[in-house]
């Protein structure tokens, strides 16, 4: 091994060229177990077709970021594995109370049953993103697969009038333009909100200005994702807690950001925070899931799902749920 090392575990850093090469190679310092592989070798390759064809060819063994049409082509020819592991980020959408429409929760349940969630699951976002209408990914303590919303045309309509609003009314939508998945997203919004005669307009942007708009609540309705920042069910609180709902708090957490303030759910979620006895704690934050998902300010609608392509030659590869957490220590190559 040569030049300069960077790391302290089973592997170390032995080349980083950006956008280029990444390259590790077995610590001979590390006290555990030894790495299977001698060496790993990352390549940036930006097409994804280049990704399959070296793949396919055999000048790789994984292939990291392939689109579902490129994963159903290796399918189809076979001699590759398929692991997949739900990541910790949800796309949702952000509905913003300070709305007159989307003050009334009626309206805002209407909008939660006319997302196509299983259709955009079984096409445009396809081995991509699943189904998940909780504010934590699955994969988190207090998770539960409540899925009370489908889409449905009928009890949106009847929602809408009950909420007076039987002709329905016009909204907008902010969203990422250079993110295809959520352009998918709302384009099918659009469509399935004009059914009930909501005419909702895409204001297609750059992230920085969606994200922008999102903290300054300047928002009708908004398409984001949101990552844990670590393993614990509180990290997600932002999407139910809001202690201080004024133009100017000291905090501005996702519930703020939709103008939405519950002082029995900020109540709950601080005395979650403290339970000690963890089956009780899960029992509490899926109650709480439930109990928030109808009157809520989001339409909480699919976690990111992180697929490879893997050369049969390749064993004991896992994907972590979330990047740091995809281990090399006993994958090995035949």
């Amino acid at each position: 091994m040569t030049g300069a090392m960077a790391g302290s575990g089973p592997f170390a850093i032995t080349q980083w060229k950006p956008n280029e090469v990444i390259t590790i190679e077995a610590n001979p310092n590390w006290y555990g177990p030894k790495p299977k592989l001698k060496r790993i070798v990352w390549r940036h390759i930006a097409e994804e077709s280049s990704q399959r064809l070296l793949l396919e060819s055999g000048d790789v063994d994984i292939a990291r970021n392939l689109s579902a049409d490129q994963l159903d082509g290796l399918r189809a020819k076979g001699g590759f594995t398929f692991p997949a592991t739900a990541q910790n980020t949800n796309l949702y959408m952000g509905l913003n109370t300070k709305n007159k429409y989307l003050a009334d929760p009626k309206v805002r349940e209407a909008i939660r049953y006319l997302v196509d969630y299983d259709g955009l699951a079984k096409t445009a976002l396809r081995d991509v993103w699943i189904v998940n209408q909780t504010f934590l990914p699955n994969g988190v303590l207090g998770f539960i697969d409540s899925r009370p919303y489908k889409l449905d045309t009928d009890k949106a309509k009847a929602l809408l009038a009950e909420a007076g609003y039987p002709n329905g009314f016009a909204l907008t939508v902010n969203v990422a333009s250079t993110e295809q998945d959520r352009m998918d997203v709302a384009q099918s919004l659009q469509s399935t909100l004009a059914k009930v005669g909501i005419q909702l307009k895409i204001l297609a942007s750059d992230a920085k200005t969606v994200i922008t708009t999102y903290r300054a609540r300047r928002h009708d309705m908004a398409l984001l994702t949101w990552g844990v920042d670590y393993f614990d069910p509180n990290t997600n609180m932002s999407f139910v807690v809001n202690t201080d709902n004024s133009d100017k708090p000291a905090s501005k957490p996702l519930a703020w950001r939709n103008g939405w303030m519950d002082e029995a759910f900020n109540k709950q979620a601080a005395g979650l925070k403290m339970e000690r006895d963890t089956e009780k704690r899960k029992a509490g934050y899926q109650e709480m899931i439930k109990e928030w998902q109808p009157i809520s300010p989001f339409a909480m609608m699919f976690q990111y799902n992180w697929v490879d392509a893997v050369s049969s030659k390749v064993k004991n590869f896992f994907i972590g749920p979330s990047p740091e957490m995809t281990q090399y220590l006993t994958v090995s190559k035949e």
